[in-house]
């Protein structure tokens, strides 16, 4: 096995898999996915990890996979990180320009973004991304590049996302324990608005809605920048949950009915009355009452995207989201969701694509 110089390594320990991406970029940039590993998580829950040897095992057969696909080595990836502990805040911070020609210069930029970066967090919490926002000078906003522009005060604006420490160091435990290096944590939202997202959509404004497993992540970008963050530990396992319950039968089947409703063909919008006797021809749906499961499914999709909506309404962001909602992650999958999604909010939602990567060679 070999490690090319181009290699990026991504691992993501989530609630219902562990994946494992090997990617390679070329001389102009581009990136191409060359290999794959994955397996099932089976010592998380709603993201966060709950059994550390079982967890290990399975990082290590999803890294293993991903290595013969592509005949390589790993020995450093960035790792993904989630969970209900993570929170977000926006901060600002200013500096006076004391030059005599007003001139703002780099050293300025440096200077006030240490500024900005000065924050004061709870105790046994760490910082994972300090994300830069648009500058102002003397009050004047939406600049983006201020050097060799003139002013007496520049101020900045960053956000930033923390979660508590022992619930970041333990992946980053399983991995030294693996005998990898870590080249960088990342929230997983952030990593997920980053793939799909296009530079459009940042600029006019959108909310990105991971919609994983057990947990959810959600990202505002407006004006090109993150505004705002979040993680809800609520996630497809929850509809899994709901469908045992309203229909009387175990996990495993409930699991297997969503699965099948997500993956048929025929229909591309399970919450529309009109495909009613599409879904009820569905193998293993004939007994199903299948106006139950649709009203089931519906309901926790619902409530789940009200607690987000209200999120950013706090924060008073709706209107600021030009480019609607964007929906990825597993539960996406289900057909209909992103009309429920614009039902809620009020605005268009769409599936995502993948914005970032050339092609997939494995």
């Amino acid at each position: 096995m070999f490690k090319a110089d181009n290699q990026i390594v991504g691992l993501e320990i989530g609630t219902s898999k562990v994946c494992a991406i090997i990617g390679r970029m070329d001389k102009d940039g581009r990136l191409s996915i060359a290999g794959i590993g994955q397996s099932v998580s089976r010592g998380v829950r709603k993201g966060e990890i709950i059994d550390k040897d079982l967890a290990i095992v399975d990082v290590r057969n999803a890294l293993t996979e991903a290595e013969e696909k592509w005949d390589c080595e790993i020995d450093s990836l960035y790792l993904g990180v989630t969970g209900q502990h993570i929170k977000s805040m926006n901060n600002k911070g200013a500096h006076t320009i004391l030059s005599k020609d007003k001139i703002i210069r780099q050293s300025d930029l440096t200077a006030v973004l240490r500024n900005a970066q000065v924050v004061s967090l709870e105790s046994g919490r760490t910082i994972i991304h300090s994300l830069r926002q648009n500058y102002f000078i003397d009050g004047r906003g939406g600049i983006t590049h201020p050097v060799d522009l003139t002013g007496s005060r520049l101020e900045v604006g960053v956000h930033i996302i923390h979660g508590q420490t022992p619930r970041i160091e333990l992946p980053k435990l399983i991995i030294e324990k693996l005998q990898l290096n870590i080249d960088g944590i990342v929230f997983n939202g952030l990593a997920s608005s980053l793939a799909v997202l296009t530079e459009e959509q940042m600029q006019q404004g959108v909310l990105l809605i991971d919609f994983g497993a057990g947990t959810i992540e959600y990202v505002v970008f407006i004006d090109g920048v993150v505004y705002f963050s979040g993680v809800i530990a609520v996630g497809g396992d929850h509809i899994t949950n709901d469908l045992a319950l309203g229909l009387k039968i175990s996990l495993g089947q409930a699991e297997q009915l969503k699965i099948k409703l997500c993956t048929d063909a025929r229909c591309d919008n399970i919450f529309d009355p009109s495909n009613k006797a599409l879904l009820a021809e569905i193998e293993g749906l004939e007994n199903i009452n299948i106006d139950n499961v649709i009203q089931i499914i519906a309901a926790r999709i619902i409530e789940t995207f009200k607690i987000i909506e209200k999120e950013i309404s706090k924060e008073c962001l709706l209107e600021y989201l030009g480019a609607g909602i964007v929906l990825c992650g597993g539960s996406a999958r289900i057909p209909g969701i992103a009309k429920l999604a614009s039902h809620v909010f009020k605005l268009p939602a769409t599936l995502a694509r993948i914005s970032s990567i050339e092609s997939i060679d494995s």
